[in-house]
């Protein structure tokens, strides 16, 4: 699916991968029937080692998948997606291995019935396989990187490669995506719940943060309250996200804006930066979700709970993990520099 959506819209993308979910369940179960003769028949001849592997692996193949069904996916389901994404490279690479080998007529005509399968299994796998190759081999299309200039200097002051145009060219609606994080069961329904009452979403409405946006504009002008934007309300500075004193009522940032951040740097006391790249391939599947009050249409549902790892790795990077993640907005509080024992995340993401 990942793939399909580098070359067709979204909802033709879903479409398809539901009409060849259906289709291969449906001739799954189909098979499953009609190739239990297979066991008699291996058991009363003089069958090849191929041939007892194929039917194993097709019955394995069968029964990891009814598992993933009853799991329904997710990450509790990641190692039965592995194995049953094994067991079908590896049947499919004993019935080529049987077909080419020596056998009986009558078993060469049975195993056709499991050639049906595999010729469809064999599209999905193949889509795998070129997917995967794309991704090592190919540059991947990536949206430009916005660079976002966090600065305590005016934005008239500051050097010209720092002053940033404001909104930025992205519709904000991409980054302000929260609500389809954790709305349905199964889903990051903790982590928004914590999000919703943290800090970082209220960062804007605290009587602190409003005394000090008032002395800022008397001592430099109202305009330089945009200073304060890149950290406490980030959707100012992309099209369509609406006035600041919005925000007194409304999330203050979202969990993707922060799961978009691909680099942060700080570059002295007074400044510093950050990157957003936005995977707009996945994020295209929650809008309607976000439109809807954070419900997520079935079928993309189910395409996230069957490959979660490709979930997890649109919106993870090794930066999250790193301290200057943090101190691009927060390196004013605390002293940057120097070994710690501990990381910002070692403390701060405890429950």
């Amino acid at each position: 699916r990942s793939f399909a959506q580098r070359h067709f819209p979204v909802q033709l993308t879903n479409d398809l991968g539901g009409a060849t979910f259906v289709l291969l369940l449906g001739l799954g179960f189909y098979l499953l029937v009609r190739s239990a003769p297979l066991v008699g028949a291996v058991a009363r001849t003089r069958s090849t080692w191929l041939e007892v592997t194929q039917v194993l692996l097709w019955y394995l193949a069968g029964a990891t998948g009814l598992v993933l069904l009853l799991l329904g996916g997710g990450r509790k389901a990641a190692v039965v997606f592995d194995l049953h994404a094994f067991v079908g490279i590896l049947l499919a690479v004993v019935t080529v291995l049987s077909f080419v080998a020596p056998t009986s007529s009558r078993l060469r005509a049975r195993s056709l019935l499991l050639a049906t399968a595999l010729g469809v299994g064999s599209l999905w796998l193949g889509a795998w396989v070129v997917n995967a190759a794309w991704r090592a081999f190919a540059a991947t299309p990536e949206r430009t990187p916005v660079v976002v200039h966090l600065s305590t200097i005016p934005n008239e002051k500051r050097p010209e490669e720092e002053r940033d145009t404001i909104p930025f060219a992205i519709d904000e609606r991409w980054l302000d995506i929260t609500a389809s994080c954790g709305t349905d069961a199964g889903c990051h329904a903790d982590v928004l719940e914590d999000f919703r009452t943290s800090s970082h979403n209220v960062a804007y409405q605290t009587p602190h943060m409003q005394k000090n946006l008032k002395l800022l504009s008397d001592e430099i002008g109202e305009h330089n309250q945009v200073l304060c934007a890149g950290c406490h309300t980030p959707g100012l500075f992309f099209s369509g996200g609406g006035s600041a004193e919005s925000y007194g009522s409304r999330d203050n940032t979202s969990c993707v804006f922060c799961h978009s951040i691909s680099d942060a740097v700080v570059d002295d006391r007074r400044r510093s930066h950050y990157e957003i790249t936005l995977e707009i391939d996945h994020l295209e599947m929650f809008l309607a979700a976000e439109r809807q009050g954070g419900a997520m249409p079935w079928l993309p549902r189910q395409l996230i709970n069957l490959n979660p790892a490709a979930h997890g790795r649109a919106f993870s990077r090794p930066l999250y993990g790193e301290d200057r993640y943090c101190m691009a907005c927060h390196h004013l509080q605390l002293p940057s520099g120097g070994e710690r024992a501990l990381r910002c995340i070692d403390c701060h993401t405890e429950p």
